[in-house]
């Protein structure tokens, strides 16, 4: 058998459908399984199949209309009288049935064949019928109860369902429109590197050209996945480092640390804003020695992401002056969405030096 056939048969098994054909077996198991159906007459089977059919009008009737139409509406009062007069006219068949099968079954088997058992005569009189009714309308009474409470249960877990879908697809709007407003914000960000390295007639310009084009080509074909290899995105952070270093002559106060104590993939572009803002603000000014400390590892269960560099110039964003643009603003909404409650973001500057920090509990 293969895989998609068994999925499709384990889906069926689950479904609302198979739990209710599941339930009506075991209740028939339970009725007959006393008895020794070798012993029953012929006439068993046909009786058996109406009261069945009784009890399924009856449940389903609540279930599948009057609840949905009326109860659920909050039509409190036609759903009493509706409902009421639904028992009734049940209870009236079934005592009904009931005295026609005691012309063919002893008392003492009609009631193995029987859902509800009660007190049940062959007299047809009006006072007869009604009193024998009593019984059984109170006893489908707690049956419809139970049920109309096992269908509210359902109900609620698929609305519970239908607000849980919801908000993932919206969760995943948001993202993709954090995305695509990271795309351009890195596009400008690298064209701005690319035109101070042309207006220098830098020979490293046609390199830093086929770098971006690399790097582009991954952001529009390889961060449409929530999750990506860790070594992919270490292959891109190396290349985007690659493509800054170009335009600095001395490197060597630059620091970067990429590394991972087990396989993993993680969500893209977490580590973009960071890096950015730190050859933003750590290199947008003239000096002898540029300073940036960059730090993107996991161990355990946790990724961390720290940035250190020098800054000279205010920085406005979500916390003040203390952030970095629309970079980290974005990372915040994502890392909100990604990961509620289970990560930590401190932005920080002192004397002349800015901090980013983050944690995530990796899930």
């Amino acid at each position: 058998m293969s895989a998609s056939v068994s999925y499709r048969i384990l889906t069926y098994l689950r479904s609302r459908v198979a739990r209710n054909i599941l339930f009506w077996i075991l209740a028939l198991w339970v009725v007959l399984g006393s008895n020794n159906l070798e012993d029953f007459e012929p006439v068993y089977y046909p009786f058996l199949i109406v009261t069945v059919s009784l009890m399924l009008a009856l449940t389903y009737g609540n279930n599948l209309l009057i609840v949905p139409l009326l109860l659920q509406k909050r039509r409190y009062v036609l759903y009493i009288t509706v409902f009421l007069l639904h028992i009734t006219l049940i209870s009236l068949l079934y005592v009904c049935v009931l005295k026609w099968g005691l012309q063919y079954i002893p008392v003492s088997h009609i009631q193995d064949v029987s859902f509800i058992s009660g007190d049940i005569s062959g007299k047809w009189t009006f006072s007869a019928i009604t009193s024998e009714m009593s019984t059984y309308f109170f006893g489908f009474t707690m049956w419809l109860v139970v049920f109309t409470m096992a269908w509210y249960t359902r109900d609620y877990e698929n609305k519970e369902k239908e607000i849980e879908s919801v908000k993932r697809r919206q969760t995943e709007l948001e993202l993709n429109f954090l995305k695509s407003q990271l795309n351009p914000h890195f596009l400008f960000n690298t064209l701005n590197n690319l035109y101070a390295l042309s207006l220098k007639n830098s020979e490293h310009t046609p390199e830093s050209i086929l770098k971006l084009s690399s790097l582009l080509r991954y952001l529009l074909y390889d961060t449409r996945t929530g999750y990506n290899d860790f070594e992919k995105e270490k292959e891109l952070m190396l290349a985007y480092i690659d493509l800054e270093l170009l335009r600095i002559e001395d490197p060597s106060g630059l620091r970067f640390r990429i590394e991972t104590d087990r396989p993993c993939s993680i969500p893209p572009l977490l580590w973009l804003p960071v890096i950015e803002n730190a050859f933003k603000y750590g290199t947008r000014y003239i000096a002898d020695r540029y300073f940036i400390d960059f730090e993107f590892c996991i161990a355990g269960n946790i990724l961390s992401i720290i940035s250190k560099n020098k800054y000279r110039y205010p920085v406005s964003g979500p916390t003040g002056d203390t952030s970095g643009g629309i970079g980290l603003v974005n990372l915040e909404k994502r890392l909100s969405l990604l990961y509620p409650g289970k990560h930590i973001m401190k932005i920080n500057k002192e004397e002349a030096y800015f901090t980013i920090e983050i944690k995530i509990e990796l899930v």
